[in-house]
C-alpha cells in the first residue's frame, strides 16, 4: 500500500495536478529522491562555508523511514557544511497553485535517539508564484519570508524529536484567495562545531481543505416605479458570508435577468467588467471573507403598459462557492399606472410702486408626471389686496379677465411646459408694503393635486411724498433765486 500511495503522489507531482477546495494537492513519500527535481522539487544547499553532502536517501542504518521500505526518507546531516560552518539546507516542494489561508501542510520527522548535537528545521512559504529563490547564503531567505513552523527554534540537544513525529501546519496569513508558491523545508543549525547531528523528513502532505467561500447576493430599489419612466435604478451587491473563506480567485459572475416590462439602459460598478446594457458582470479579484464588493447599479425604462408588480432576478455564481442556496435573489417592484402631474409657478416683472402700472405676474404650468395630459387644464390666478388686473392672456390659452382665468386642452408631454400666461396689474396708491399674487391649476388627467398652487410676494416700492415744510423750502429756495438773477439785469442796464 506504501508503493501504491507513493506511486500516485509522484503521479500527482509530475502532472501538477491539484484537486478542488477539499482535494489532495501534493503527497510525496520520497521512495526514490532522484526522482523528485524532475517532479519539480529543488534542492540547493546554502550552508557557509560549504560542506559535502546536500539532501540524501534515508540512511536505514541510524534509523527506518516513517513508513515503507526502510530507506525511503529525506535524510540530512552535519556534513552539508563543513565543521563549525552554518547549515542552510533547502527542499522545496514543486509550485502550488491554489494556496489558501485553511489548508493544512502535515509532515513526519525526527533525529536518532540519544542525538549528540542539536538540529532545528524551519518551515517556510513563499508565495511568489514559482520562485525558488532563497538567497545566497546562510542568512538570506529570498522569497521565503513567511514562517510556517520552527522545530526546536532553540537549537537545545534533545528538543528535536527522536521518533517519527506527525506535524501538522494550518496555512494562515496568506493573501485573500488562491495563491501560488512553494513551501521550504529549511534545515537551519548555526556552528556546527558544536550543534548539527541528523533529520528525516517523510510522508509529506498538502491537503486543499481551505474553508470554501459562501456568496449571497441581494438587489434593492428605492420607492415605487411607474409606467413609462426612464432611468429607474436598481443595487446589486455581491457578498462572502463572515463565516466563510476567502474567494479563490476563479471568476465571479452576476446575471440580472429582467421581466418583460422592464429594459436594461446601463449596468457598471467599480472593479466589474459588464458588457452594456445588461451585463452579465464579472469580477476575479479575492474578496474575503465578511466583506462585499463594490455594488453594482442596474439602470432601467419601464414599459409604458408595464404590469404590477415586476420581478426582477439575480443570480451570481463562481469564486469558489459551493453553497449556492444563497446565490440567487429576487426584488418585486410596484408599478404605479402612468400619470400627468401639473405644478404652477408665479413669478413677476415690471414696477409694483404705489399708485404705478404695468407690473406683471407670469404663470407657468409644467407637467411633472409621467404620462401627456388630457381634457380642459384651468389656471386661477388670485390677486391680493392693493392690486388690480388690467390683462390677463397667454399664448394658446382662453383667458377672461374678470375672474382672470384661462384655460386649453391641448396634451402637455411630461416635463414640458405651456407658454407663459401674463398677468398685468395695477398698484393703488394706498396699497400695502407686500402684495401677494396667488395661482392654482387643474383638471389635465392629473390626480396629484398637493402640488397645484404657486405663490409670489413682492414688497411694493413706498412713492416720495413730500412733506408741507419741505415744499415751502423748495418755494422759497426758487424765489430768492429769481430775485437775485432780476438784480443783475438791473445793474447791467
Amino acid at each position: 500500500m506504501r508503493h501504491i500511495a507513493a506511486r500516485l503522489g509522484l503521479a500527482l507531482l509530475a502532472a501538477l495536478a491539484f484537486g478542488g477546495a477539499n482535494g489532495q494537492q501534493l503527497t510525496t513519500n520520497f521512495d526514490n529522491i532522484a526522482t523528485l527535481p524532475a517532479a519539480g522539487w529543488v534542492f540547493t544547499n546554502n550552508s557557509v562555508g560549504l560542506g559535502s553532502a546536500n539532501w540524501f536517501q534515508g540512511n536505514s542504518a541510524v534509523f527506518g523511514s516513517q513508513a515503507g521500505v526502510a530507506t525511503s526518507y529525506l535524510g540530512g546531516n552535519f556534513n552539508a557544511a563543513a565543521f563549525g560552518g552554518n547549515i542552510s539546507l533547502w527542499a522545496l516542494t514543486p509550485t502550488l497553485t491554489n494556496l489558501q489561508n485553511g489548508q493544512t501542510l502535515t509532515f513526519y520527522t525526527r533525529t536518532e535517539p540519544g542525538a549528540p548535537a542539536a538540529d532545528r528545521l524551519e518551515v517556510r512559504l513563499s508565495t511568489n508564484g514559482g520562485s525558488s529563490n532563497v538567497g545566497a547564503n546562510d542568512t538570506t531567505v529570498g522569497d521565503f519570508t513567511t514562517v510556517l513552523t520552527t522545530i526546536n527554534p532553540a537549537l537545545t540537544l534533545a528538543g528535536y524529536p527522536q521518533a517519527w513525529t506527525l506535524q501538522t501546519v494550518t496555512l494562515s496569513g496568506l493573501p485573500v484567495g488562491a495563491n501560488t508558491g512553494r513551501i521550504g523545508f529549511r534545515y537551519f543549525v548555526t556552528n556546527t562545531s558544536a550543534n548539527a547531528d541528523y533529520i528525516g523528513i517523510d510522508t509529506v502532505n498538502v491537503t486543499g481543505s481551505a474553508i470554501a467561500s459562501d456568496l449571497s447576493v441581494t438587489k434593492t430599489h428605492v420607492g415605487n416605479f411607474s409606467q413609462g419612466q426612464t432611468g429607474a435604478t436598481y443595487t446589486i451587491t455581491v457578498s462572502n458570508a463572515a463565516a466563510a473563506g476567502a474567494t479563490d480567485g476563479s471568476t465571479v459572475t452576476v446575471t440580472d435577468t429582467l421581466p418583460a416590462g422592464l429594459t436594461a439602459t446601463a449596468i457598471s460598478g467599480t472593479g466589474w467588467t459588464c458588457p452594456q446594457p445588461a451585463g452579465p458582470c464579472t469580477r476575479s479579484d479575492a474578496l474575503a471573507a465578511g466583506s462585499a464588493y463594490p455594488p453594482l447599479t442596474l439602470t432601467v425604462n419601464v414599459g409604458a403598459a408595464a404590469a404590477s408588480p415586476q420581478v426582477n432576478n439575480v443570480t451570481v455564481s463562481g469564486g469558489g462557492d459551493v453553497t449556492p442556496g444563497n446565490n440567487t435573489a429576487s426584488d418585486s417592484t410596484v408599478i404605479t399606472a402612468a400619470a400627468p402631474d401639473l405644478t404652477i409657478t408665479s413669478t413677476h416683472t415690471g414696477s409694483f410702486a404705489p399708485g404705478s402700472s404695468g407690473g406683471a405676474f407670469l404663470l407657468t404650468v409644467t407637467n411633472i408626471g409621467n404620462a401627456p395630459t388630457f381634457g380642459t387644464v384651468t389656471v386661477v390666478d388670485t390677486l391680493g389686496p392693493g392690486m388690480s388686473a388690467t390683462a390677463i392672456s397667454g399664448a394658446g390659452w382662453t383667458c377672461t379677465l374678470a375672474t382672470r382665468t384661462c384655460t386649453r386642452s391641448d396634451a402637455l408631454a411630461p416635463s414640458a411646459s405651456y407658454p407663459v400666461i401674463t398677468v398685468t396689474v395695477s398698484v393703488a396708491s394706498n396699497a400695502p408694503s407686500t402684495l401677494t399674487n396667488s395661482a392654482t391649476v387643474s383638471g389635465g388627467g392629473e390626480t396629484n393635486v398637493s402640488n397645484d398652487t404657486g405663490n409670489d410676494i413682492v414688497a411694493a416700492a413706498a412713492l416720495i411724498v413730500p412733506t408741507l415744510s419741505e415744499t415751502m423750502l423748495v418755494v422759497m429756495s426758487m424765489l430768492l433765486g429769481l430775485m437775485a438773477l432780476v438784480g443783475v439785469r438791473r445793474r447791467r442796464n
